[in-house]
């Protein structure tokens, strides 16, 4: 893997299945992941440090879980490590097996509809999931913004311009470049 190649979290192994080493993973790929030619994942066994791992088998458990079966992972001791690690993709492959997944705005550009001229707020650096409400995080003129995704919020999203169009709450980002 390429030096300074972002990667993309989708998800944490939380279980082990049975004896054989199989891994249960809460994932964050959306609904509908493309499962198909998946060949490696990478773990992150110590903060930055991705390993990668081959996969032998992948299957979708429901639409927050996986079931993976890794090379060299063959008995549940050895699957029992791994409980709690974050798996990664690269961003690219993240993006093609993740359709839905909302992670996929990770960059993307968030522009503010009440402005009169579009203003740009900067760049979806996290996306928060706190009490059934989604939050994007982003920096705009040196200030920690956050901003909720709902369906007053949210107005558009072009995947193909990398853009996030919303329409904060009046006075919302005044009170982040007040402090």
């Amino acid at each position: 893997m390429e030096s300074g190649a972002s990667f993309f979290p989708i998800g944490k192994i939380v279980a082990v299945k049975g004896i054989q080493g199989q891994l249960i993973v809460q994932h964050t790929l959306g609904k509908e992941p493309v499962l198909t030619d998946w060949k490696i994942v990478f773990i992150e066994p110590r903060r930055n440090s991705y390993i990668p791992y081959f996969i032998q088998l992948v299957y979708l458990i429901d639409d927050n879980q996986l079931l993976f079966k890794l090379e060299e992972i063959d008995t549940r001791e050895q699957a029992l490590r791994l409980i709690h690690k974050p798996l990664y993709l690269p961003e690219a492959e993240f993006r093609s097996r993740a359709p839905h997944s909302l992670l996929r705005l990770l960059g993307y550009h968030i522009i503010n509809a009440n402005a009169s001229a579009f203003q740009t707020l900067g760049q979806v650096e996290e996306i928060i999931q706190a009490s059934g409400q989604l939050i994007v995080k982003t920096h705009f003129q040196n200030h920690e913004l956050l901003i909720p995704l709902n369906e007053h919020t949210w107005i558009a999203t072009d995947h193909a311009q990398q853009t996030v169009q919303v329409k904060p709450p009046e006075g919302l980002i005044d009170v982040y470049l007040q402090k």
